[in-house]
């Protein structure tokens, strides 16, 4: 406050109060902070009971600006606890996902592996000539047994035996 705002409040209350001590100006005051006028705490007539409930009204703002600092220090730790528990999850779906792309990779080995077995088996039993090559081409071309090609027309019969036919396994003659 300047010494233009002394004046312009006009008088102070200083009911209840004894001894009223005076500005060096010989304005009385409340209460004396410093020497000069500017820095006194004025107390209006017209605003002694606004002045306390101005007062109280700060004092509750800052107690709720308090409560909502604590509320806010509730609220982060809730946050650190939901990442943390988040993080968990999230820890856990990598892991899974790790293991489902494990498994696929391991399946495909499978799958490679026979694969490659049965070539094998396939080039070792016609190489041995064990299995009927005529046979395997009946299956190939969906008949079941030897006696479904027989239904067949004199045509279709002939058209199967070009497509398949097999040379004799050759013996060695020691």
């Amino acid at each position: 406050m300047s010494s233009s705002s002394c004046t312009s409040r006009n008088q102070l209350q200083v009911t209840r109060v004894q001894r009223v001590k005076h500005c060096d100006c010989g304005v009385p005051a409340k209460e004396r902070t410093l020497n000069k006028c500017s820095f006194f705490e004025w107390k209006d007539e017209e605003q002694e009971e606004g002045y306390y409930k101005n007062l109280l009204y700060s004092l509750k703002q800052k107690v709720d600006a308090k409560e909502d600092l604590s509320e806010m220090n509730n609220l982060r730790r809730r946050i650190v606890e939901v990442e943390f528990l988040l993080s968990q999850e999230q820890y856990k779906v990598a892991k899974s996902e790790k293991e489902v792309y494990d498994a696929r990779k391991a399946i495909s080995r499978y799958k490679m592996i026979v694969s490659l077995l049965f070539s094998c088996l396939v080039c070792n039993v016609r190489r041995s000539g064990l299995v009927n090559l005529e046979a395997i081409g009946y299956m190939s071309q969906g008949f079941r047994t030897y006696k479904e090609r027989r239904n067949l027309s004199y045509n279709e019969e002939v058209m199967t035996r070009r497509s398949f036919t097999a040379k004799p396994a050759r013996h060695r003659e020691a």
